[in-house]
């Protein structure tokens, strides 16, 4: 009989322990979604402004469905022209972590530039250093991203197949006009 006092004691102690956890996640998320999300906005726009130009403007966000890495279009007009850009939202994983970029090309499919969102890869800074940073400042940005040598290989590989998505969305938007 004192076994089994002792085993209702330990199963309500830990259950009391559980809900109280559970109560404390809630409320945290409570208190930081709107918060969060309002920073991923926030990210995005300046990514935005980073790849076009602080006079660039959002006309219309889309989701998408059916692509590997690409999730959202946003069509972006700049303030100088008549032409639209389009920024994408591409998200990955591998082993290393998770990525989320934004991709942007102009009317005529050209890679114009890239703003990291999330960078939880394991080698983040070497990513960046080694390849984001690389890519963003070459000339000749197509062949920048073919080269993913740089200690952060797998997540260099990672970023040029979302690139590559993107690319291959903005060929079918552009194929429809």
């Amino acid at each position: 009989m004192p076994n089994t006092k002792h085993y209702v004691i330990t199963a309500i102690t830990l259950g009391l322990i559980g809900a109280a956890s559970a109560a404390a996640i809630g409320a945290t998320n409570a208190i930081t979604r709107s918060k969060i999300a309002e920073n991923e906005k926030n990210k995005i726009q300046s990514g935005i402004a980073e790849i076009f130009g602080n006079n660039s403007t959002v006309l219309e966000e889309k989701e998408l469905e059916g692509e590997k890495y690409t999730n959202i279009v946003y069509t972006v007009k700049l303030e100088d022209s008549e032409q639209v850009q389009y920024a994408f939202r591409t998200d990955g994983s591998n082993m290393y972590g998770k990525i989320s970029l934004l991709v942007g090309f102009n009317n005529l499919n050209q890679f114009k530039g890239m703003s990291v969102i999330v960078n939880e890869q394991s080698y983040a800074s070497t990513l960046k250093e080694e390849y984001i940073e690389k890519i963003k400042e070459a000339d000749n940005k197509d062949a920048a991203i073919e080269v993913v040598k740089c200690g952060a290989s797998y997540g260099a590989t990672l970023i040029r197949d979302m690139i590559y998505d993107a690319k291959n969305v903005v060929s079918k938007i552009n194929a429809k006009e």
